[in-house]
């Protein structure tokens, strides 16, 4: 039997406490198409909360959303990936999807989580690759993510990437603002 995953939706002003990005503004980016516009009343999952949190971010430093909404959309599934690991993520029978691990009692919290946001992220026919915990946005506007920030830095010498501002998003660091913002389970 495969489980069915039902993501929480948050209406535009819940978006504007979660992300910072005032409702006027949300509805420019739907109709400009950097942001989905939904069916009737905009309601958003978790994955286009992070996208439009991405953007913002992004914004707020001088990266514009014609630009933001090409990396939004992976960085959000980082948020998001590091958010399902933690079990306040989650309400309602979703113990029943883990039924697999009550045969192995070693199974920690870690092990469950990664196999239930792997389920979520297939049911929602996301990549299987999940971002590193960092996204680089460096100074020549090139971008990475990358799973080591002393490795993405290790070769400073006269690169152009490093000349000037660097914009860095810790994903993972992200994940635990969004809950707390979103107020309830995703």
């Amino acid at each position: 039997m495969q489980a069915e995953y039902t993501f929480t939706t948050f209406t535009p002003a819940e978006a504007e406490r979660i992300t910072r990005l005032n409702t006027v503004t949300q509805r420019d980016w739907r109709r400009r198409s950097f942001i989905p516009s939904g069916e009737g009343h905009a309601r958003f999952d978790a994955f286009v909360i992070c996208e439009m949190w991405v953007m913002k971010m992004l914004s707020d430093r001088g990266v514009g959303p014609q630009l933001s909404k090409d990396v939004a959309d992976w960085c959000a599934i980082g948020i998001v990936w590091h958010a399902l690991g933690d079990a306040e993520a989650y309400e309602g029978d979703y113990e029943d999807a883990l039924e697999w691990w009550s045969k192995d009692p070693q199974a920690t919290w870690h092990d469950k989580a990664n196999w239930l946001r792997k389920q979520i992220l297939r049911s929602r026919g996301l990549p299987r690759v999940i971002p590193g915990q960092y996204f680089i946005w460096w100074a020549d506007g090139s971008h990475v993510w990358h799973l080591y920030l002393d490795e993405a830095f290790s070769d400073v010498s006269g690169d152009e990437r490093y000349a000037g501002p660097v914009i860095v998003l810790d994903l993972k660091a992200l994940a635990r603002p969004f809950l707390d913002r979103a107020g309830r389970s995703l």
